[in-house]
């Protein structure tokens, strides 16, 4: 009797109950058999998880290619071709063949060899038409363990027929797949006493197991020093193949053995398991529809990255639907596996979307037109008749592509794409509105007949990571969070900077124990209308994010503040340096005008408006927040959070526990002489102009685009009474 001495590992791909991830013990079993490849050169060893070959040819490259060498010397055999061991209990028909086409795939492109035995190790149950899919892909046969179903199995060796006429070829594995200790003799005597005499030939895997493992150095050495050591039998080293190979010769004189193996007819089903497999059909049919959008999508580099993602959803799909090693009902990782169909089931349902969109945006790639409004703003902006506005346009799933923003007339307007993804753009622009704060424009696509769209001013932005500029103002960073503000362009007699320093409770900003720590400014957006800085300070546990932006061509820089405050025994300030001392006091602002503010060193409330100077380049500050301001002799000190108690005698204010607030200010050069302006000009900076949406899209005529119907003229209500334009006139109906 020749005995056939398998080395092989089992491992399953999603957590397991030892806590070591799987990717590790893939890589820690694959290597260790790699090892005793180099070491024993007549020791085989054979492997049939995809999953896991793939897991090493991404995160040791290295000992792939020591593996791929190996499957060209016949010392490594690749078995199985499913790309993880199913779970008979949840996998499904479509499940059973997506295995082989993503496992046998794998193995054709990436290792070499297209696998000819199946066997899974861990599967309780094996439906019945398992042979007809074997025999379809060319398989020589399988082996089974089924150690509660030997009584039913009328040889260790069988033909199994399928309903349509398949048959492989299968052999039962006695006493089993996995050893527990180096001394092999009871697995090696079992295995002859369960082999069939006629064939002379009895497989025996070996390996410990089943959380990774495989054969080890002594299990090997075992082997070679009692080759011969046991009576009328001879220990080979040997793969899963190799044996087939020897059985296929007598195989017509094997019996045959039909229908579904293992015990399908007493097993009364878990309800998680039910539960579980009407997830995962249900996730299927999602995956099955989505497979079919790449194909669909025009644009190369979308297909490409949809081909990927329909991968993934199936290779999620057979992980969660994987038989445990440990011959369990398949509930060993059930949240895992719970939730491995939940992303996939929302990555199709992501995928088929994109798919109808894309389809739409095709066959509608001339109607995308989109009323836009701007309304009730005018009378509160108090920036004269051009307003900026930010807006989000929603496109049907397209992106901006060649759009414009146009009036009603044609005159095209600049815009600033700030996020343009499928479905949402959020854009910035600056339009001009009429007498009542409206702006009705259309974003479309232009047509042949259109005219060629206006360029927007040249906005001479300037964006490092130093310094931001316009031509009017410049914002230059002076490290640690330090701001410096400062007029410049062509005739400036005096820069008249402005220092901005975060402090903690009113230290100056040359003071070293500020404790404020500020990241690097990061530029977040580059023009053409607006250029913008973001950064994170931090202290202790309070978090503070601030923007910076400047606009084209305005003489002003915004702040945005998101301030989290969780300092109960000090308080945020902003510290204001100018060089101009000697002109007049800063004048604070309230609804009802405006006072100057002395340098007593004490707190005193303001809101809407501080004028520092009223030059032509003077700077005030803009904000519609409620602050207290101190001032000393060469600062200006404003309080953003406070969760300190408040002094007797010193008039601030406080709030105790955790101050979480959101904070805008502008500083404006050149509008402090008109101080009745001023507070309207801080309130529009939290007024959000409404903006209503409206889209009515159709086929256009081939000689260019026109309005939806509800912007039509006189000319086109006249044409469609005429009848030149009744397929327009049926489709406004």
């Amino acid at each position: 009797m020749i005995v056939h001495m398998i080395g092989n590992a089992s491992f399953r791909p999603i957590g397991d109950g030892t806590g070591q991830p799987a990717i590790d013990q893939a890589i820690a079993t694959f290597k260790a058999a790699a090892d005793r490849c180099g070491e024993f050169p007549d020791f085989r060893f054979s492997n049939g998880d995809i999953w896991a070959y793939e897991a090493v040819e991404r995160y040791d490259p290295a000992l792939f290619k020591r593996i791929q060498k190996l499957i060209r010397k016949r010392q490594w055999c690749v078995i199985n071709g499913t790309y993880t061991p199913p779970d008979e209990g949840i996998m499904t028909d479509a499940g059973w063949v997506r295995q082989f086409e993503i496992g046998t795939g794998y193995c054709r492109e990436k290792l070499g060899v297209i696998p000819k035995v199946f066997f899974s190790p861990n599967a309780r149950t094996l439906p019945g038409f398992l042979p007809d899919l074997l025999a379809s892909l060319h398989y020589k046969g399988m082996y089974v363990y089924l150690p509660d179903w030997p009584e039913s199995l009328p040889s260790p060796l069988f033909r199994w027929k399928g309903p349509e006429g398949g048959e492989v070829l299968c052999s039962r594995i006695h006493p089993a797949h996995m050893t527990r200790s180096d001394d092999l003799y009871g697995q090696i005597m079992e295995a002859v006493e369960n082999g069939s005499l006629m064939l002379g030939h009895v497989p025996c895997p070996y390996g410990l197991g089943p959380w990774g493992g495989g054969p080890t150095k002594a299990s090997i050495e075992y082997l070679r020093q009692h080759k011969d050591a046991f009576r009328d039998v001879l220990l080979k080293f040997s793969t899963y193949e190799e044996f087939m190979g020897e059985a296929f010769l007598m195989s017509d004189s094997f019996p045959v053995v039909e229908g579904a193996l293992g015990p399908v007819g007493q097993e009364n089903p878990d309800h998680r398991c039910t539960e579980m497999r009407r997830k995962q059909m249900r996730a299927e049919v999602a995956a099955i529809h989505a497979e079919r959008i790449p194909n669909q999508i025009a644009d190369k580099a979308r297909r490409a990255g949809a081909l990927v993602k329909a991968a993934s959803i199936w290779k999620d799909l057979l992980m969660a639907a994987t038989a445990p090693v440990d011959g369990s009902s398949g509930l060993l990782d059930r949240e895992a596996a719970e939730s491995l169909q939940c992303r996939a089931e929302t990555n199709a349902r992501e995928l088929i979307h994109e798919g109808m969109v894309d389809w739409l945006v095709r066959r509608n790639a001339l109607s995308h037109h989109q009323q836009f409004l701007v309304q009730d703003m005018g009378a509160v902006s108090g920036h004269g008749k051009l307003s900026w506005v930010e807006a989000v346009a929603h496109l049907d799933g397209d992106t901006w592509g060649t759009r414009v923003l146009t009036d009603q007339q044609g005159q095209s307007y600049p815009v600033q794409l700030i996020t343009d993804t499928s479905g949402a753009v959020h854009f910035l622009t600056k339009v001009p509105l009429n007498a009542d704060g409206r702006f009705e424009g259309l974003i479309r696509i232009p047509g042949a007949m259109d005219s060629l769209a206006t360029s927007g001013p040249d906005a001479g932005l300037r964006v490092s990571r130093d310094s931001l500029g316009n031509g009017k103002v410049a914002v230059a960073s002076a490290g640690n969070g330090r701001l410096t503000l400062s007029h410049e362009g062509p005739g400036v007699s005096s820069a008249n900077p402005l220092q901005l320093a975060f402090t903690i409770s009113g230290q100056l900003p040359d003071d070293s124990k500020g404790g404020l720590s500020w990241d690097a400014w990061e530029a977040v957006e580059s023009g053409p209308l607006r250029a913008a800085w973001e950064s994170i300070g931090s202290h202790k546990n309070s978090r503070i994010h601030a923007r910076v932006e400047v606009f084209a061509a305005e003489r002003r820089v915004k702040f945005e503040l998101v301030v989290d405050w969780n300092c109960p025994e000090s308080a945020l300030d902003l510290v204001v340096k100018r060089d101009r001392t000697d002109r007049c006091p800063p004048l604070c602002g309230l609804a009802k005008g405006g006072y100057p503010l002395s340098a007593d060193g004490k707190w005193h409330p303001f809101q809407s408006w501080v004028v520092l100077d009223k030059t032509a380049d003077g700077w005030t500050l803009l904000s519609p927040d409620l602050f207290d301001a101190r001032m000393t002799d060469d600062a200006l000190i404003l309080r953003l959070a406070d969760n300190t108690k408040p002094a007797p005698g010193t008039g601030s204010r406080s709030n105790s526990g955790t101050t979480s607030q959101r904070i805008a200010m502008e500083w404006v050069m050149g509008v402090g002489k008109d101080t009745q302006a001023l507070t309207p000009k801080a309130w529009s900076m939290i007024v959000k102009p409404a903006v209503a949406w409206s889209y009515d899209g159709m086929q256009r005529p081939a000689w260019g685009n026109r309005p939806p119907p509800h912007l039509w003229g006189e000319n086109e209500k006249r044409a469609i009474k005429d009848g030149q334009m009744r397929h327009l006139g049926t489709a406004s109906s």
